[in-house]
């Protein structure tokens, strides 16, 4: 943990979705949303996972959690407003719904953060404390230089990626997607 970090509220991050809250969404995950490729002997000590698919041989893919977990947040965004899902049955919706509120709880007990939030008179906000933070935008362009494919993309059944949310291309620090 190397960042001091004071919680600010953001107002592109909320709301019912909309083109510009998507898109402040979609710019917080690198193209292949966090979906990288290991070489084997870097992955002996962690869970088996699926072949690269260019690499099956000598690579293995990983998701890094973190983009996992934004997404489940992201998720949960759109859940809801159940008008906003497009393209899911309603069991589908409840299945992920509940499965993104798991993982973030676990995500939250994992890494607890025991920052001192200060209290107003009506209660906690979580807004103006000061946090030790991992460096975002260092896991983000490990992310990025690892990604699977080096495409865009997310979600990965069998060397097939099965959706591209888009890529960031004007996030402000200069990181284009090179294809």
């Amino acid at each position: 943990y190397d960042s001091l970090v004071t919680f600010q509220p953001h107002k592109f991050y909320g709301g019912p979705p909309s083109n510009e809250t998507n898109e402040m969404w979609t710019r917080l995950s690198p193209p292949g949303d966090g979906i990288v490729e290991l070489p084997n002997e870097f992955t002996a000590h962690l869970p088996a996972s699926l072949p690269s698919p260019h690499n099956p041989s000598t690579h293995k893919v990983y998701g890094v959690s973190m983009f996992h977990q934004l997404h489940c947040l992201n998720f949960l965004r759109f859940a809801y407003y159940p008008d906003s899902v497009e393209g899911m049955q309603p069991w589908e919706v409840v299945a992920h719904r509940d499965h993104c509120l798991d993982f973030i709880r676990q995500a939250i007990m994992c890494n607890g953060d025991s920052t001192f939030e200060p209290l107003t008179a009506v209660g906690i906000n979580g807004m103006g404390a000061i946090h030790q933070c991992r460096n975002f935008e260092r896991i983000f362009s490990w992310a990025y230089d690892h990604r699977s494919d080096k495409v865009n993309g997310s979600g990965y059944k069998g060397g097939v990626v099965t959706h591209t949310p888009g890529h960031r291309n004007s996030f402000g620090d200069g990181m284009e997607d090179d294809k």
